[in-house]
């Protein structure tokens, strides 16, 4: 299932696995689980964790592209017609969104690289 955005971003947004970009050397990927209205919010705002004080409190990330799961085994997100949010961003970047006393609060909408659907994980 798609969802609309008001997107005026110019970049192209996968929408299943197989159109997922590869992932680029010393790039992380990042996936955030989340409803499909937040998903489209994401994607116009990018991903706020402000509240959460740095970013691995609602996302993860894997730096190897086989090791990435696309789902969760925590039954408060593995919920049927969640969406997850697919970033890459730089490595050193990453770091900074994990530092709670430097970090910036958001992931820019531009990281964005996917939405896709939650996968079962084992």
């Amino acid at each position: 299932m798609e969802f609309e955005s008001n997107n005026d971003l110019s970049r192209d947004i996968a929408y299943t696995k197989s159109d997922l970009p590869p992932l680029l050397d010393d790039y992380v990927r990042v996936v955030h689980i989340t409803s499909p209205q937040n998903a489209a919010k994401i994607i116009d705002n990018g991903l706020d964790y402000e509240r959460q004080g740095m970013a691995m409190s609602s996302a993860r990330a894997w730096s190897n592209p086989e090791d990435v799961q696309y789902g969760s085994t925590d039954p408060r997100f593995n919920i049927l017609g969640q969406k997850v949010v697919v970033m890459d961003i730089p490595n050193n970047e990453w770091k900074l969104h994990n530092d709670v006393t430097r970090s910036p609060g958001r992931i820019s909408a531009y990281r964005v690289v996917g939405v896709i659907d939650i996968e079962k994980v084992k």
